[in-house]
């Protein structure tokens, strides 16, 4: 892990036998184990902050944050309830120190 982003080989690059694949492709793959208790959030604008309006009204269990080239980003992350009762969190606000864009996927 370097600083705060933990490190994958580069999309496309070769790892053994294996080809790392596209941002797109691991999303797409991500998306297909969507449920009615996961929310997959897209960052096309570059932001430092990211309001994320899943609307699990649950705290996620599961967060995975990419940044536009695939590799994970460890941010901070406040959940929050939008009706002011503690139980029912349906956003989630990521921050960064630099303006990112890219993919959040939450899961129960």
């Amino acid at each position: 892990m370097k600083g705060n982003i933990a490190y994958y080989p580069p999309l496309g690059a070769q790892v053994g036998d294996d080809v790392i694949i596209s941002l797109d492709e691991r999303i797409g793959l991500l998306e297909t184990i969507n449920t009615d208790s996961s929310y997959t959030h897209r960052q096309y604008e570059p932001s430092t902050i990211w309001i994320c309006t899943h609307g699990l009204n649950a705290y996620p269990k599961a967060t995975l944050i990419l940044d536009k080239e695939g590799m994970e980003l460890i941010v901070g992350k406040e959940h929050v309830s939008s009706s002011g009762i503690p139980d029912k969190i349906d956003i989630t606000i990521i921050r960064f120190r630099m303006p990112q864009s890219g993919v959040a996927f939450f899961k129960l």
